[in-house]
């Protein structure tokens, strides 16, 4: 039969040279959505195509992101990082009280009691360190054990007050000190918070 005209490249194939015979597939990472076209389109960032000869990208999908033109492929949010949306060209950092372990995650996690995360993109939350405590969730910080408490542990929800015959006057404390001689801490019930200790009456002593 004689040539009597020429027939366009569909969609996903194109054709760059005069006296072609046959269509090009557009590489990876790259798509031509409009019929006899002469080039292709690298996808956008949020977006891949990891087949040749396609019309379109597609977006990435949620906890995965990239941030380059013509992406075969995307990549993992990284550890202490998170994505809930789907097409983006990166992650979110976890906030401060917050962590993420794993990678390819969607949300982050909340720091438990007794821990605490001071930075943006954490992958792990720190124990609350000795005289101090946190008894919430999702905080940056930890409080220090008041005056009459103390806590000798890492990592706790509450401190704790003096057991008889210690005190201590300070905040943050790991410890309660001994009361010195001459005076004294009778245990009254287990909340009782002492910051000093009482003198021996006349006639007593310790």
């Amino acid at each position: 039969a004689a040539n009597t005209s020429c027939i366009a490249c569909e969609a996903g194939p194109y054709s760059n040279t005069m006296n072609a015979t046959q269509c090009l597939s557009c590489p990876e990472g790259q798509f031509q959505e409009n019929p006899g076209s002469s080039n292709c389109t690298l996808c956008a960032v949020g977006r891949y195509q990891p087949y040749k000869g396609k019309d379109n990208c597609m977006k990435c999908g949620s906890g995965r992101f990239s941030a380059v033109h013509g992406a075969q492929g995307c990549v993992a949010c990284p550890q202490g990082q998170y994505q809930d949306e789907v097409g983006k060209q990166i992650c979110n950092r976890c906030a401060q009280g917050y962590f993420q372990a794993l990678t390819e995650s969607i949300v982050c996690n909340v720091c438990p009691i007794g821990q605490f995360s001071d930075v943006h993109g954490a992958d792990a939350c720190s124990p609350c360190p000795k005289g101090s405590f946190q008894d919430e969730q999702g905080k940056a910080k930890c409080k220090l054990c008041a005056a009459g408490k103390f806590q000798s542990a890492d990592g706790q929800g509450n401190c704790l007050v003096c057991s008889g015959g210690r005190y201590i006057n300070t905040n943050g404390a790991t410890e309660c000190l001994l009361c010195p001689a001459g005076r004294y801490h009778a245990i009254s019930n287990s909340t009782t918070v002492v910051t000093k200790c009482d003198a021996c009456s006349k006639g007593y002593f310790q």
